[in-house]
């Protein structure tokens, strides 16, 4: 466990990626006292989940393309990934659009800190689009879990990846903050001050 972290100017911290089914995940996993991110940089981990027709809401590839699932159901009835995970604690990656094109999940950001999150910058956690005709896939987690968090124009996404064609949007991932209440009320700004 590291004390503090600070990720300062202009960096992006991201992930290799993404993989098939049977290969090893991977993830972002950060555990420290207190985090900071500054605002000219990034945690992303977008497409590094699950590859195009893989994971546990993989998108069909018949008759039409369906986008991956994860937080949500793929786009297009009928061959749309299934959703699954946990919105209180998120650590598993999107799921893969079906067909040979498709895009693919986002991947896993987990922050286990002990105090204060500051987040400056982005985390993003966001589905492939879909590849010209193809599928998108599904948004992937984003989980801190701390005492308090703040921030100035900070962000966390979780998308699900844009989709131009008939075929499947991608379905959005998942992002949780756990904080401590009564220490979060403290802050300036209250609760939300982020």
């Amino acid at each position: 466990m590291a004390a503090d972290v600070r990720i300062g100017s202009n960096v992006t911290l991201t992930l290799p990626g993404p993989f098939y089914d049977g290969e090893m995940s991977n993830r972002v996993w950060i555990v420290c006292t207190n985090l900071f991110l500054d605002s000219s940089s990034q945690i992303d981990v977008s497409q590094k989940g699950y590859r195009r027709d893989s994971g546990p809401g993989a998108g069909l590839a018949s008759p039409y393309y369906g986008g991956g699932g994860h937080g949500g159901m793929g786009g297009r009835s009928g061959v749309g990934g299934a959703a699954y995970g946990t919105a209180a604690e998120p650590v598993t990656p999107g799921s893969g659009g079906g067909g040979a094109g498709s895009g693919a999940g986002g991947g896993v950001v987990r922050i286990d800190a002990l105090g204060l999150v500051v987040v400056n910058g982005k985390i993003l956690s966001t589905g492939g689009p879909d590849g010209g005709g193809w599928a998108s896939g599904a948004g992937g987690s984003v989980f801190l879990s701390c005492r308090t968090f703040t921030g100035t124009n900070g962000s966390l996404t979780a998308n699900g990846g844009a989709n131009n064609s008939a075929n499947g949007s991608g379905g959005g991932g998942r992002v949780a903050i756990v904080y401590d209440y009564s220490d979060q009320a403290g802050l300036a700004g209250g609760p939300t001050n982020m």
